[in-house]
């Protein structure tokens, strides 16, 4: 049905947009999100390696610091202090820190002491006191050759040997050493032992999530602290490794790499100073947990959203469907020609309520309209039936008199022919014309109530024609009232348009404040979503208003339909209705005409009968006389025997006219009773 083809379109037309706008809105926001997220993330594995770089570095910073500070100042002093002095400055050190295990001098052959090779004092801690040894200053240690003493050779600042697992104290250890320099000779090192075990603790301490774990590696990939503690014990480097290709060979970053068929995400820092890495791995599955999260909750809501939406549209279009629906049978049944019934009930006052007042308004103008039509074409056919009745007793009595009259004039030739037998005859010709004395009084009566009836005509006729130019004049009155009417339509069709460019604009301004929103961040977000059902409710306007646009169009293709008819209803009057009549007022006027023409000659037979009666009472005097009125009369008989068939002719006329206007009359009550009133 119609409704249903509406109803299907409108259905298409908004939820397929609407569904596409929300899977739109649903991959971009998606997208933007798991930018967000993942910028978030990297932010956030940022910040945590900039804290624990500041951790580990601050640490043992401060110890490379003093270790710097003290080999400066023994560079300095190391000629004026005893050896008791030197001591007491690696135990302050040693003393320094709970991650210090002991510190020691290392000076060059016969640098401190001119007959000593090895000087190398060491202070250790023993339980929970300090001690000093030189059980390393001989030649069975030869800390020349030691790592800590050949690195600090040729450099100005503190350095760091790689870290070791000692197997005796269970420990992760590493030595800072400081070269010691005399005005620019070097002359031995100081040397501070650190144990890594805290670092060991702070690193297994780091979770990122749920399993990411942090590591801290030399810069040539040595284990220094890590979750997995084997690792350190077992002095493993991760050079080699898919993750410390990429570790080892940049100062910092993020990449993606596969480790034992996991993917994870590495975030990596360089600490300054001393070139260790501390890298953050985190499982890619940890990342993308809240992205899918994210995505299956909007995929919820815009499930929920769309569900929500078709409900109201269908609620919508049902509600519109229903009114169209009312409008489209009540035009079905005006078009059918059945104004019987009432006006629709109108309640609304949007455009469809306008339209509904205007199609009510065009209903009572057009039932009124037929209802005249009817009455007046009803009048007319009485009329036209009562006319034709006395046309055909004229036709009837013109008829019987032209009998009479060829009597008489077959008469007055019997008697011309037999003028010599007048006088024998006189008594019978006199009574003869006596009768057609009497005739022609009768005959004159008859002529009077021609001329009145006739007249009687003219004026019905004449009242006829006026009445049907008002009827045609006032359908076309009314007629172009119904179309000044049917005008708002237009301005409905105006409205429309107006109400698609703003639901445009407002589509506009919803998209540049979902934009700003995005912008926005998290803060924006509320606003996204008000400028998101804004621009969905523009666009459901918008279709809305071009659906109005259709419908607008049907009912002008139904007002142009009745137009059409209409004044084919007006056309009939003015070109076949209201000629008719006038001609018919010509033809009566015509038959009042003939009918003083009639009488002229009815006089004239009276007269011509007195006539006769005096030449009858001469006719002993005169038969030539008599002969010659004979011939006289016999030809006026013959006139009036031609002007009879001429009256009879033109009555027939009128009576044809009388029968055509009364079929005029018919054909126009066939054209009303389409119409039901």
């Amino acid at each position: 049905t119609m409704s249903d083809s509406i109803k299907t379109k409108l259905l298409l037309w908004i939820l397929g947009p609407l569904v596409a706008t929300m899977v739109i809105l649903t991959g971009v926001s998606l997208k933007i999100a798991s930018s967000i997220i993942e910028e978030k993330t990297s932010d956030e594995m940022n910040a945590q390696l900039e804290y624990q770089q500041s951790n580990v570095y601050g640490e043992i910073n401060e110890i490379k610091t003093k270790a710097e500070d003290l080999s400066r100042d023994t560079g300095l002093h190391y000629k004026k202090l005893t050896p008791a002095d030197l001591e007491q400055s690696i135990i302050g050190m040693a003393d320094s820190s709970e991650m210090v295990l002991g510190s020691g001098f290392w000076f060059e052959p016969n640098a401190y002491l001119p007959d000593q090779r090895y000087f190398g004092p060491y202070a250790m801690k023993d339980g929970g006191k300090i001690v000093v040894t030189y059980e390393y200053s001989n030649d069975s240690y030869d800390y020349f050759s030691q790592e800590y003493y050949t690195m600090c050779k040729g450099v100005k600042n503190a350095q760091l040997t790689a870290p070791y697992f000692d197997d005796t104290s269970g420990l992760v250890m590493s030595s800072c050493a400081a070269p010691i320099y005399d005005n620019g000779n070097f002359v031995g090192v100081v040397t501070v032992d650190l144990k890594l075990d805290t670092l060991q603790d702070f690193i297994s301490s780091i979770h990122i999530g749920e399993a990411g774990t942090a590591t801290l590696v030399t810069a040539d990939g040595m284990y220094v602290a890590s979750a997995d503690e084997e690792k350190v014990k077992e002095s493993a480097t991760i050079s080699g490794t898919p993750i410390g290709d990429k570790v080892l060979n940049a100062d910092s970053g993020s990449f993606t790499a596969n480790e034992d068929g996991t993917d994870y995400v590495v975030y990596f820092k360089t600490i300054s100073d001393i070139g260790w890495k501390l890298f953050i791995k985190v499982p890619e599955s940890q990342i993308t947990a809240p992205i899918y999260h994210l995505m299956f909750i909007m995929l919820l809501i815009s499930v929920i959203s769309i569900i929500v939406c078709v409900f109201i549209i269908i609620r919508i279009v049902n509600n519109m469907v229903a009114k169209i629906e009312n409008l489209r049978s009540f035009s079905m049944t005006l078009a059918d020609g059945d104004f019987s019934g009432n006006e629709i009930s109108n309640a609304d006052r949007d455009e469809i309520g306008q339209m509904t007042d205007a199609l009510n308004s065009m209903f009572k103008e057009n039932k009124g309209l037929i209802s005249n039509i009817s009455h007046n074409s009803d009048a007319i056919g009485s009329s036209a039936a009562a006319l034709n009745d006395k046309l055909q007793t004229l036709l009837e009595n013109f008829t019987s008199m032209q009998k009479l009259v060829g009597a008489v004039n077959e008469d007055m030739m019997s008697s011309s022919a037999a003028t010599e037998e007048v006088n024998a005859s006189t008594e019978e010709v006199l009574a003869s014309v006596n009768m057609l004395s009497k005739e022609a009084k009768n005959s004159n009566d008859v002529i009077n109530d021609i001329k009145g009836r006739a007249a009687k005509i003219e004026k019905d006729s004449s009242n006829a024609y006026n009445h049907a130019v008002k009827l045609a004049a006032d359908f076309d009155k009314n007629l172009h009232t119904c179309l000044e009417n049917a005008a708002v339509v237009e301005q409905v069709g105006a409205m429309a348009d107006a109400i698609y460019k703003i639901a445009s604009q407002i589509n506009l301004l919803s998209l540049n404040a979902s934009i700003e929103a995005a912008r926005a961040g998290e803060h924006g977000r509320g606003f996204a979503v008000v400028a998101t059902e804004i621009g969905k409710l523009a666009a459901e306007t918008g279709d809305t208003a071009n659906q109005i646009q259709h419908t607008i169009t049907g009912v002008r293709s139904a007002v142009n339909d009745l137009v059409t008819e209409s004044t084919g209803v007006i056309d009939f009057l003015n070109k076949t209705v209201t000629p008719d009549y006038n001609k018919f007022v010509g033809v009566a006027k015509q038959y009042g005409e003939d009918a003083l023409a009639i009488a002229k000659v009815t006089d004239r037979i009276i007269h011509m009968t007195e006539h006769i009666e005096v030449i009858m009472h001469e006719v002993s005097q005169a038969i030539e006389s008599i002969a010659n009125s004979t011939q006289n009369t016999a030809s006026s008989s013959a006139n009036i025997i031609e002007n009879l068939g001429n009256v009879n002719a033109v009555v027939e006329d009128v009576s044809g006219m009388a029968e055509e206007n009364q079929s005029i009359s018919e054909k126009l009550s066939t054209a009303v009773s389409r119409f039901k009133l």
